[in-house]
């Protein structure tokens, strides 16, 4: 159940890793540069790194913070749960040792209810685990669609052959900062969500 940025990173650099593009709207001197390399006929290439978008794109954070909120609640929903069991569970076996149980059965059908409690508490433990992967697969999916569109409307039009991701411990160990587009797609990428939530 662990909701951090570099697990999410992780998660859209390996679904974004490499993809043709088309488009680009911007004119920047990167884009101008990169026309005139590709009137020579080279094969452009440019990055974005991802651990910038996470960190910076809005929409990004929003759905993390909304994660691991939700991750908390759950994590403390089942603390009370697993609090108030192990504090039933050490009742009964105080009262098994000092014998106050009535009959055997009556002590027998104490512990099966115990142990009907424990299996629902770990049920609810993979309940949520589970809810939560779904949700995060859900993020990452938006996510990696708002960059993926994002990225071909600003590569119209074509100029880049590839954008690649970089990130820290990643495939990419070096490349110019020439090639670095990361800071005009996170500034795109925000000014188009804040279209979207007026």
């Amino acid at each position: 159940m662990k909701t951090k940025f570099s697990i999410i990173a992780c998660a859209i650099a390996g679904t974004i890793f490499m993809g043709s593009l088309t488009g680009c709207q911007q004119s920047s001197n990167k884009l101008t540069s990169a026309v005139n390399d590709s009137a020579s006929g080279s094969m452009l290439i440019a990055y974005i790194d991802v651990d910038s978008i996470m960190a910076n794109y809005t929409l990004a954070i929003e759905l993390n913070d909304a994660i691991v909120k939700k991750h908390a609640n759950m994590k403390s929903k089942l603390d009370r749960e697993v609090s108030t069991f192990q504090k039933d569970a050490e009742t009964f076996q105080d009262k098994l040792q000092k014998g106050i149980f009535v009959t055997q059965q009556r002590a027998e059908e104490e512990q099966q209810r115990l142990l009907m409690r424990q299996r629902e508490i770990e049920k609810l433990e993979a309940d949520y685990s589970n809810q939560l992967a779904i949700e995060q697969q859900n993020m990452l999916a938006r996510i990696q669609d708002n960059i993926l569109a994002y990225v071909k409307k600003y590569n119209t039009p074509e100029v880049y052959k590839y954008v690649i991701t970089r990130q820290l411990g990643g495939n990419v160990w070096y490349a110019s900062e020439s090639l670095d587009i990361t800071q005009d797609i996170i500034k795109g990428l925000n000014d188009e969500y804040a279209k979207e939530k007026k």
